[in-house]
């Protein structure tokens, strides 16, 4: 490389070499993350023949997986010089689907996380990283179909999809914790957003793509009006509903793999998770000679912002309160994340606690407006008396805020009302009497407000009705 640095040719091969070595030698790629100097020859490349597509789109495929490693990595690199190159990259190729698939991801993993924000990146350099990545960017990235007229008709689809989980992967990450961002998504592109992410909530994506469109999508829909979201149809609910439930599943499984790891009694690691790293089917790339694959590997490895199960939750529970389903799927998972975080157990019991009162009323305002469907009162009682015993537990330690948040929003009348509505309901009334009780212990006034309700007559009808129930009585 550097005997013939004016080659583009031989440069874009060479790339691809150090591409498979950095894959498949530990040592090699430590010399290129750790060491300024061990990457100089392949960032020469990328600035000596940057109005070269296919040397950029090497060039941007190694940085990639360099800065995949880590935020060590990735300042490093940064230091040397490849994100001033990157930005350049993506903007000279504005139109190349290659450069824009590995630029983009390279910068998604540059700035996830902690990276982005290390005081090793230049003041200006940021902000220019931050406008290249801006939401109306992405957005723009999803939307220029242009960028697939070069792609061949089988590669089409693939490429497409490829392109788009990382726009989604990189929104999610931008959104995440940044409110202006969703503003500027839901207002100044009046929904497209929302229709644009959609197609990532297809069964045939992969989940790590899915249950971030899936949170993106609902953080957008609930920061908009009723009519807004209500009008796009009863299969984004669908949707949403398929990729939380999915999730859902696949959190449960991974809990229940980590705990089985675990001695009885002993907590799980109380440190929170930020950041995940996703492996994701390379991006389609035809080299202008085909010796050497474009990546080494048939993978691709994408830092991303861990999602968390309770903001899904809150997410889609918030854009859809009218979905009698998505309701009483929300219910059922808070159920189940409480009784574990009750144990000191669950990846989401640091979110759980924080969202803590925001969910209680999440619950509270399902239970009350899905009055007519068992399924939403059974799960709403159990998810309530769920969040009850968590918040006395060692870890929640806030059952008093909780039971002055239910109190404060009236739910023993509607806790009274489900018990009497329900009478034959097993599990509504094995959980809704102990919840109640629970209320009636908070203090003297609350006692006085729950039996002047008629509570006591009201509980000795359902305990009649269930004399062959020993739980209940």
């Amino acid at each position: 490389m550097e005997a013939h640095p004016d080659i583009a040719q031989l440069q874009e091969e060479a790339v691809g070499l150090v591409e498979i070595l950095a894959t498949r030698c530990a040592p090699a790629r430590t010399r290129l993350t750790q060491r300024p100097v061990g990457a100089m020859a392949v960032l020469q490349a990328m600035q000596r023949h940057l109005e070269v597509a296919s040397v950029q789109a090497r060039c941007c495929a190694l940085l990639a997986n360099l800065a995949a490693d880590g935020s060590h990595a990735s300042e490093n690199l940064a230091a040397s010089g490849a994100l001033e190159l990157l930005l350049a990259a993506v903007r000279t190729h504005v139109g190349d689907v290659q450069v824009q698939s590995w630029g983009l991801m390279a910068l998604q993993n540059f700035w996830c996380g902690s990276g982005g924000h290390s005081e090793a990146y230049p003041e200006q350099l940021r902000h220019r990283a931050q406008d290249l990545g801006s939401p109306e960017v992405l957005l723009a990235r999803l939307q220029n179909r242009k960028l697939m007229a070069g792609t061949s008709e089988d590669d089409l689809e693939s490429t497409a999809k490829q392109l788009q989980a990382i726009c989604v992967v990189a929104l999610h990450c931008l959104a995440g914790n940044d409110k202006a961002c969703r503003d500027t998504l839901s207002e100044t592109l009046e929904g497209s957003a929302v229709q644009l992410c959609s197609p990532a909530l297809d069964a045939t994506v992969v989940l790590e793509v899915r249950e971030r469109a899936c949170q993106l999508i609902c953080q957008l829909l609930s920061e908009r009006n009723q009519d807004a979201h209500a009008a796009m149809g009863r299969q984004l609910a669908e949707s949403v509903l398929a990729a939380m439930q999915d999730h859902l599943a696949a959190a449960a499984a991974e809990d229940a793999e980590t705990e089985r790891g675990l001695p009885a009694g002993v907590p799980a690691d109380d440190d929170e998770e930020t950041e995940e790293t996703l492996v994701l089917p390379s991006p389609c790339y035809t080299p202008s000679s085909s010796s050497t694959s474009p990546a080494g590997a048939e993978c691709c490895r994408l830092r991303a912002t861990w999602v968390s199960s309770t903001r899904i939750i809150v997410a889609a529970m918030r854009a859809f309160p009218a979905e009698p389903r998505i309701q009483a799927a929300g219910c059922r998972a808070f159920q189940r994340l409480a009784l574990a975080a009750a144990r000191g157990r669950g990846r989401d019991r640091h979110a759980l606690l924080q969202d803590l009162l925001g969910i209680v009323e999440l619950i509270v305002g399902a239970f009350r407006e899905h009055g007519i469907s068992a399924e939403v009162q059974r799960l709403a009682v159990l998810a309530i008396q769920g969040l009850l015993l968590f918040s006395s537990s060692s870890f929640g330690e806030c059952q008093a805020a909780v039971v002055a948040r239910l109190q404060d929003m009236g739910f023993s009348e509607l806790l009274l009302r489900a018990i009497t509505t329900y009478p034959g309901d097993a599990t509504l009334q094995e959980n809704g009497l102990p919840a109640l009780r629970t209320l009636a212990r908070a203090g003297p006034e609350q006692l006085l407000e729950i039996t002047q309700m008629g509570t006591a007559e009201k509980v000795i009808a359902v305990l009649k009705l269930n004399m062959a129930r020993p739980l209940i009585q």
